[in-house]
C-alpha cells in the first residue's frame, strides 16, 4: 500500500506528469536562493513551536529577534496552546493515518485541540494570507486534514473545524478559519474515491505497461504549456513547489 498525503493528492490532480516525474521517478532540481530562505525558515519557525508546546522556555528555542517577535505574536493569539485537562487536550506534530482503497491517507497537523465539543486543527504557514481564501478551502491539505479527522473519530463533521495561521518574519499573524459540515464530507469523499481511483489506473499503467502519467482530459495543464512553451519539463514547475509557495506565487495570476 502507498502512503498519501495531502501534497500527493494536490500534485495529482495538477499536473498527473509532475506527479511522476517527483515521486516516481525522483527527478528533481535545486531549490533558488529565495526559495531556500523561505524553506528554512518555516522549517526554523515550525521547530520551535514543538519545542514550545514540548515546555521550553522561550528565551531557550531562539535569540533570533524576528523570530521571537513572530512566536510572542501567535503565542498572545492562541493563549489555550499550553492547556492540558480532562475536558480538553492538544498535541503538536500529530500523525494520523487511515486505508483508503489501496493507500494509506496520512496527515501530520502541527497542532490538534481536542475538546468535549469540536475539534481544531491548526496550522502554520509562514507567509502572507491569500488574498483569495478559496483557493485554500479547496486544497487537498484542507479537504484531507478535516476529512480524516471526521472520518477517524467520533466528532461530528460540523464539531471540526481548521485554522491556518499566516506569520512572516517578525509580523504579526493573520489567520483564516474553515468549518467542517456534513455536506462538505460528502463531497470530499466522493472527490476523494474518484481522485484515488485515477491514480491507481495511471500507478498500474505506469508500472505494468511502462505508460507515462498523462491528464485525463488529454489537454496538458497551465504548467505543461508554459514548460513546454520555454522548452523546459514540466516537473520544474511543480516539483520544488509546496502549499506556501503555490498560494504565494499564484496570488497574481489567474489561469
Amino acid at each position: 500500500m502507498f502512503y498519501v498525503s495531502q501534497a500527493h493528492l494536490q500534485r495529482f490532480q495538477d499536473c498527473p506528469p509532475s506527479f511522476q516525474k517527483a515521486y516516481l521517478d525522483q527527478l528533481a532540481t535545486p531549490l533558488n536562493p529565495v526559495q531556500q530562505q523561505k524553506q528554512e525558515w518555516g522549517i526554523r519557525f515550525h521547530l520551535a513551536m514543538q519545542q514550545l508546546h514540548a515546555g521550553f522556555a522561550l528565551e531557550h528555542v531562539t535569540h533570533d529577534p524576528k523570530l521571537r517577535i513572530s512566536l510572542q505574536s501567535l503565542l498572545a493569539k492562541i493563549p489555550h496552546f499550553h492547556t492540558q485537562s480532562d475536558d480538553c487536550h492538544s498535541a503538536a506534530e500529530y500523525r494520523q493515518t487511515w486505508a483508503k482503497q489501496d493507500f494509506l491517507l496520512t496527515i501530520i497537523c502541527d497542532w490538534i485541540v481536542f475538546g468535549s465539543q469540536t475539534l481544531e486543527i491548526h496550522d502554520w504557514k509562514t507567509y502572507r494570507q491569500p488574498k483569495r481564501p478559496e483557493k485554500l478551502q479547496n486544497h487537498w491539505q484542507t479537504k484531507l486534514y478535516l476529512y480524516l479527522m471526521a472520518t477517524t473519530t467520533a466528532y461530528q463533521p460540523e464539531q471540526l473545524s481548521m485554522t491556518y495561521w499566516f506569520i512572516e518574519a517578525g509580523g504579526k499573524p493573520e489567520f483564516l478559519t474553515f468549518n467542517y459540515s456534513q455536506a462538505w464530507h460528502k463531497k470530499i469523499s466522493q472527490e476523494l474515491d474518484q481522485l484515488l481511483e485515477d491514480l491507481t489506473a495511471s500507478l498500474e499503467n505506469y508500472f505494468e505497461q511502462n505508460q507515462p502519467f498523462q491528464h485525463s482530459d488529454g489537454a496538458n495543464c497551465f504548467y505543461c504549456l508554459s514548460q513546454q512553451k520555454n522548452g523546459r519539463s514540466p516537473k520544474s514547475s511543480l516539483l520544488n513547489i509546496d502549499l506556501d509557495q503555490l498560494l504565494e506565487s499564484t496570488e497574481a495570476i489567474e489561469i
